[in-house]
């Protein structure tokens, strides 16, 4: 069978196509070849418009596609010859398929290496533990900018015991205000936040060493070490009480009609802030006196540990939860001042299913680079419940500080303080150690929780019988405040 010839004109396009394909010798910056002061020489080439750079990377080619216009490939070759000289290039076909990061590591200060820092640790936790992160960081950074500090130790490399030595004894003589106001009181730094900032110092150091960070030499020595970081503080165990029972009976007797309903959950059953401000109507159960707590919403709501638990509450405070619920079917069981009194909140719902189609909407809406980390849709969704009218942790403790001043008390504990005071009635009370790990919401994975059950409502009306001068003095300020 005969082969038709190829026309000429195909002919022509084949003799074209295959120009372009074909890669010719080409110059950047008016030389073919450039070095890297790492060693490494980058040859330039053109094929199909484009400049392409080839070379040797530790014993293996590599080549790389750096512009059509003459203007963006030489932009992009001094970017590769510092990513060379660094030690930070990886050849494109390896990219994808590398488990640890090959190659020298770069030469960063400590600024930059702060900043890498803080940008993992932005996607990998959410952006309020990257901001406390950034915050203890501060001290860090400026002292490695004073102008001794750039002399002596120019890269995070540079970074020894000396430098930990002279950082830790400055962080004692800085002068900072509490609230980060320029006008307010300065003072030095608490013992507690020179700690955490060594320690976050010591984290700082001994992330960029890991092999798949590689921003310091595996073996680089981590400069901070016990002896300069020190030991976190401990409580003393024998610390005298915050809030002894006879105080939190007299701050009963000194509560308005909203202080009352909204304080009492904390006052009793202690738990953490963004815990009960975040309680929903349909986490009460009236019928068995219980308070439920733990993730919801697929996920989108969790408490510390993401650990389920059930907390019984005593009947004394049964009418006070029913005013809180205000004859509403869902929605948060603790409101503001304002939506409590009448005021529509911004966004109303009456059902479950509503609250769920509100919060998926949100997450919808938001801005996903907002939305990094399980810890960024939580903080999403506490947001949302303020506009359902909910109460704030912030403003709680607000009000928990209005009740101690008018109550007279000269002592001054934090509403924190009401979770601690729970915890020790709970042992005075003789209440099981594993009860007492899980209403107060820490993990039970004890070896002895797989071998014994445990029974909350037994213990814990050992706990209210403990407490009954707090309850009679909460159903005494209930009637007289009109409540039956």
């Amino acid at each position: 069978m005969d082969v038709e010839p190829q026309s000429t004109a195909n002919r022509t396009t084949a003799v074209v196509t295959s120009r372009r394909r074909r890669m010719t010798r080409g110059e950047l910056l008016s030389r073919h070849t450039h070095q890297a002061e790492s060693g490494q020489a980058v040859h330039i080439w053109e094929r199909g418009g484009k400049y392409l750079a080839r070379g040797r990377i530790d014993g293996w080619p590599f080549g790389k596609t750096l512009g059509r216009t003459e203007k963006d490939a030489e932009s992009a070759l001094r970017r590769l010859l510092v990513e060379l000289e660094d030690g930070v290039f990886v050849r494109p076909s390896e990219v994808d398929k590398r488990q640890l990061k090959t190659g020298r590591p770069p030469r960063l200060g400590v600024r930059e290496l702060c900043n890498r820092f803080l940008v993992e640790k932005r996607s990998l936790l959410g952006e309020s533990t990257m901001s406390d992160y950034r915050g203890r960081l501060v001290p860090l950074i400026e002292f490695a900018e004073t102008e001794k500090a750039r002399r002596r130790w120019p890269l995070a490399a540079d970074v020894d015991r000396e430098f930990a030595i002279e950082f830790s004894a400055s962080l004692r003589t800085r002068i900072t205000a509490r609230n980060g106001r320029p006008a307010a009181v300065h003072r030095t730094i608490s013992k507690r936040q020179i700690w955490n900032t060594l320690d976050v110092a010591r984290s700082l150091f001994h992330w960029a060493r890991k092999p798949e960070v590689n921003l310091l030499p595996s073996i680089f020595p981590n400069p901070f070490t016990v002896d300069i970081v020190g030991q976190k503080a401990r409580k003393d165990p024998a610390r005298p009480h915050p809030l002894p029972l006879d105080a939190r009976v007299q701050l009963v007797r000194s509560m308005d009609l909203w202080q009352l309903t909204h304080l009492a959950v904390p006052m009793l059953l202690g738990p953490r802030p963004d815990e009960y401000t975040r309680i929903l109507i349909s986490d009460v159960s009236l019928s068995e006196r219980r308070i439920q707590f733990g993730e919801r919403f697929g996920g989108k709501d969790f408490n510390k540990g993401k650990q389920a638990f059930t907390v019984p509450f005593p009947a004394a405070i049964e009418p006070l939860i029913l005013v809180c619920m205000g004859g509403r079917q869902d929605g948060p069981l603790l409101r503001r001042r304002a939506v409590f009194a009448g005021r529509k909140p911004e966004i109303q719902v009456e059902t479950l299913n509503e609250i769920e189609e509100v919060l998926d909407l949100a997450v919808a809406e938001a801005d996903p680079a907002q939305l990094q980390t399980a810890q960024d849709v939580k903080k999403l969704v506490a947001r949302v419940f303020l506009d359902m009218g909910a109460i704030s942790p912030d403003s709680i403790g607000t009000e928990f500080k209005a009740v101690l001043c008018r109550s007279g008390l000269t002592i001054a504990p934090r509403l924190y303080d009401l979770r601690g005071a729970f915890s020790t009635d709970l042992k005075a009370a003789g209440v099981d150690y594993l009860v007492q790990r899980y209403v107060t919401g820490h993990a039970t994975n004890d070896v002895m929780n797989a071998y014994s059950a445990i029974d909350v409502t037994r213990d814990m009306e050992r706990y209210f019988n403990h407490i009954r001068p707090l309850l009679d003095a909460m159903s005494s300020r209930a009637a007289d405040l009109g409540i039956k």
